[in-house]
């Protein structure tokens, strides 16, 4: 594994990425370079349903697989040595008090977030414009074991219902 620190340029920021090198999916797996390089090029499908949302980080900086017994841990807070061009919005919490959330608008970002083994991001349903008021549903269907074949027709079905009603779907 590489300690050196590597320059990547996204826009008008560039990033410097430590451990580029470190294997992130188990040994021989998939290293922190080519996750900033995946996300770099599906930034373009990524970024819409993102954008202008707060993200709760799932991170994993000491790797993900079956076999490493790592869990990771999620992260709502921006970190504060974030670079300033890290969106961040202040949250209120049911609870009192508040927190400021990572905003991803732009690749810069989200390269910075795979930089942090951000492998899993939450976005909220809400925007930043609005928190209280969410503009998207998510019917999350997770077939018990590996049949996928079950959950085909459920969100077809669903879209079919909810454009019937004058709602947009998507899937």
């Amino acid at each position: 594994m590489s300690t050196a620190t590597e320059s990547v340029r996204a826009g008008r920021h560039t990033l410097q990425v430590r451990n580029a090198g470190k294997e992130l999916f188990d040994e021989g797996g998939v290293t922190k370079r080519e996750l900033i390089e995946h996300y770099r090029r599906v930034a373009p499908a990524i970024l819409p349903h993102i954008r202008e949302r707060p993200l709760a980080l799932h991170r994993f900086p000491d790797g993900i697989g079956p076999d490493s017994g790592k869990d990771g841990f999620f992260q709502k807070q921006r970190p504060e040595h974030a670079p300033d061009w890290v969106r961040g919005v202040r949250v209120e919490r049911r609870q009192g008090g508040s927190l400021t959330m990572v905003v991803c608008d732009d690749t810069a970002t989200l390269l910075w977030l795979a930089d942090q083994a951000v492998i899993t991001l939450h976005p909220w349903l809400s925007r930043v414009g609005d928190l209280r008021r969410p503009d998207r549903m998510i019917f999350d269907l997770d077939p018990p074991g590996d049949d996928f074949a079950r959950c085909a027709g459920p969100p077809g079905m669903s879209g079919r219902s909810w454009r019937s009603c004058g709602s947009r779907a998507t899937s």
